[in-house]
C-alpha cells in the first residue's frame, strides 16, 4: 500500500459466535500483510477474542458491555478519537476486499479533498455457511474469493460494511451517529448526512467486497420493534434536514456528550 502511513484500520466487534472469531482472525491476516496500523475493539460481556501474537502491530482492546444490544456506533467513534493519523477506515470483522481499494480511498482523501469514501463498488458478494468453510480450508487469501461466484447481497448498490473517512472532518460532522443504538439504517444516513452537509462521496469503481458467513444473531437485525422504529425515524429525521440544521442538530450532538 502505498498510502499505508497515513491510514488506521479499525475493526469494532462483539464476539458472538465461533464464526465471528474466525472471520476476524481471516480479516487480520488479510490486513497485517498491509503494514497498516490496526485496532481491534471488542465490546461485550466477556472477552471473546484473545490474540496469538502481540506482534504483528495490531492493538487489541476490551471493552465490558453487558447490554444485549451492540450499540457499534459509540466504539466507532471511539476508533476513530483514539487513532492518530489523519485516515481511519473502519472495517467490519466478516468483511474481505483487495487493500489496493482501501488504497484508492486513502489516496481521494489525501490528495483529491475527500472527506468519506466507499471502498468498492457497492457489490457485497455473500459467502454461505459452506462457502466460507471452503475458503478457510483452501488457506488462500482474497484472490482466492475473486474466482468463485457469490450470491450478491441485493440489487442496489450496498455501502456497508466498511468506510474510509478523513479523520478530522469526520469528527466535526458528528462521527458516528450515536441515535442508531442498534443494527439499523446508519450506513445510509452517514452518506446522506456528509452529503447535506457538502462534501461529495469517492466509490471506488472497480472491486467488491466479500462478507463471510457468520450466524445471524440479535444484532445482525433490528434487536426490538421500539430501536427498529427508532433508527427508521433517526434516519428521516436526518435525510430530511437542511445544511444549517443538521449543523445545529450535530451540535447538540456534541454538547451531550460534554455533559456525559
Amino acid at each position: 500500500m502505498e498510502y499505508v502511513a497515513y491510514v488506521t484500520i479499525g475493526i469494532p466487534v462483539r464476539i458472538d459466535s465461533p464464526e465471528r472469531k474466525r472471520n476476524l482472525d481471516i480479516l487480520l491476516r488479510h490486513v497485517t500483510s498491509s503494514g497498516a496500523n490496526v485496532h481491534v475493539l471488542e465490546a461485550g460481556e466477556r472477552r471473546g477474542y484473545f490474540p496469538v501474537r502481540e506482534d504483528n502491530g495490531v492493538a487489541h482492546s476490551y471493552v465490558y458491555d453487558e447490554s444485549a444490544v451492540y450499540h457499534k456506533t459509540v466504539y466507532v467513534n471511539s476508533l476513530l478519537k483514539q487513532a492518530t493519523t489523519p485516515v481511519v477506515a473502519i472495517w467490519d470483522a466478516d468483511i474481505i476486499f483487495p487493500l489496493s481499494q482501501l488504497d484508492v480511498s486513502v489516496q481521494a482523501i489525501m490528495e483529491q479533498g475527500y472527506a468519506l469514501s466507499i471502498p468498492y463498488n457497492g457489490d457485497v458478494k455473500v459467502l454461505s455457511e459452506k462457502q466460507s468453510e471452503t475458503f478457510v480450508q483452501s488457506g488462500q487469501g482474497y484472490e482466492y474469493l475473486a474466482m468463485q461466484e457469490y450470491t450478491l447481497l441485493m440489487r442496489r448498490p450496498s455501502c456497508g460494511g466498511v468506510f474510509v473517512v478523513d479523520r478530522e472532518v469526520y469528527l466535526s460532522c458528528g462521527g458516528d451517529n450515536e441515535h442508531f443504538i442498534s443494527w439499523g439504517p446508519e450506513d445510509a444516513e452517514r452518506i446522506r448526512r456528509m452529503e447535506i452537509l457538502g462534501y461529495p462521496i469517492h466509490w471506488v469503481k472497480e472491486g467488491p467486497l466479500y462478507h463471510l458467513w457468520h450466524p445471524r444473531g440479535k444484532n445482525s437485525g433490528y434487536a426490538t420493534e421500539d430501536l427498529a422504529f427508532q433508527n427508521r425515524m433517526e434516519f428521516v429525521k436526518v435525510c430530511s434536514m437542511e445544511r444549517n440544521e443538521l449543523s445545529e442538530y450535530i451540535k447538540l450532538w456534541k454538547k451531550d456528550e460534554r455533559n456525559g
